[in-house]
């Protein structure tokens, strides 16, 4: 119905198909993923990484309240699913520079929880 609503709708498909952005997610997202499992070899409290595209969970042997709280702290905001699990969301846009960011805070603050 609506022609603006319209026009912005073609428009935003053009864009998602010129930049390749579904396959660049796939990327990203795999780059997230390896980057969460190389910090799991690390700390035995991530029990399981899971997750397509930039859909990506992160689930912990106990409760996630300390870590969401030292993560905000650290400028990073994830999101709690359950009890004992982290949700990323981010923009299909992020870069692979602000997912290395992420796993930075990520990184540091477990390491602060695990001392």
């Amino acid at each position: 119905g609506n022609p603006l609503a319209c026009a912005a709708g073609i428009a935003t498909i053009n864009i998602i198909e010129k930049e390749k952005i579904v396959d660049n997610v796939k990327i990203k997202g795999n780059y997230f993923i390896e980057g969460l499992k190389k910090l799991q070899t690390k700390y035995n409290s991530i029990r399981e990484i899971r997750g397509v595209g930039l859909m990506i969970a992160m689930e912990f042997r106990f409760p996630t309240k300390d870590i969401i709280l030292n993560a905000v702290e650290k400028g990073l905001l994830v999101l709690p699913t359950g009890i004992n699990v982290i949700r990323f969301l981010p923009p299909l846009t992020i870069t692979k520079k602000e997912i290395d960011q992420v796993l930075n805070i990520l990184e540091t603050v477990l390491h602060d929880l695990e001392q």
